[in-house]
């Protein structure tokens, strides 16, 4: 697969129980909006697959398989493209309450993600296509 020279990776991690893992960051000035765990490309990475598990691992201390992480789908935005996931785990066992960066993580149900007024629209966008596609 050939991939922008720039991108974003975020990934929806489903865990036990239909519940998933959402992350906002306290440094940044309200409203604070939910997202996935995902970030930018760094110079090392040939694909967004690496970018997503080292983003996962730095924000939320979760280590993802490879082998249980799916490609969603991407979008073209102005300065890079923004590439989507779904993984799946067996257990939030090492989740990180705060990252080094200050990212507050905590969890929440799949169903609650239908509600949430504060997750990020790109991110609540994805999760409805997901789902739509029977993805979630």
């Amino acid at each position: 697969m050939l991939y922008a020279k720039d991108w974003h990776a975020s990934v929806l991690i489903i865990g036990p129980n239909r519940t998933t893992v959402l992350i906002h960051d306290e440094t940044k000035p309200a409203p604070r909006l939910w997202k996935f765990p995902g970030g930018k490309k760094e110079p090392f990475e040939d694909n967004p697959f690496l970018s997503v598990i080292r983003e996962t691992k730095e924000e939320t201390g979760l280590v993802l398989d490879p082998k249980r992480i799916i490609f969603v789908g991407g979008q073209e935005r102005e300065r890079h493209t923004k590439y989507f996931f779904i993984a799946t785990i067996d257990s939030f066992d090492g989740l990180v309450k705060k990252s080094k960066e200050r990212e507050i993580t905590a969890i929440f149900t799949i169903k609650e993600l239908d509600k949430m007024v504060d997750l990020h629209p790109t991110y609540h966008q994805f999760y409805l296509e997901a789902k739509r596609a029977g993805l979630v």
